[in-house]
């Protein structure tokens, strides 16, 4: 379970389309880093995340960030937690009413999975 931004306090049940705010507010422009080690998956657009990356994190694990712009990654690189992602881009119409902000979201064998229970 995990509290979203609008209803501080609410819980409610993660879904495929729940977001985990890690960081309330992005600014457009400001540097994204990984957050575990990995293997980039596949970069792609997305009309709704925009500039989405996937990283493969093994055991059945992937992480995906979306509104993304200046991606410094390729596919099938390797990635460790800390390294440069690229920077956060404008949001898509589908996340501009929250502003800039990074679309974050772990799975486990494609089911979402809370990633904070997953950060030392």
């Amino acid at each position: 379970m995990a509290k979203n931004e609008r209803g501080a306090g609410r819980k409610r049940k993660l879904s495929e389309a729940t977001l985990i705010v890690i960081k309330k507010r992005h600014e457009e422009g400001e540097t994204i880093t990984a957050a575990a080690d990995g293997t980039v998956e596949k970069i792609y657009y997305d009309s709704k995340t925009g500039n989405t990356i996937v990283f493969n994190l093994g055991n059945g694990y992937e992480l995906v960030y979306g509104q993304l712009t200046d991606i410094v990654l390729s596919e099938g690189q390797t990635v460790k937690a800390g390294d440069i992602v690229g920077k956060v881009g404008a949001p898509t119409i589908y996340y501009a009413t929250e502003g800039s902000n990074v679309y974050f979201k772990m799975t486990k064998d494609g089911n979402p999975v809370n990633p904070l229970d997953k950060m030392e």
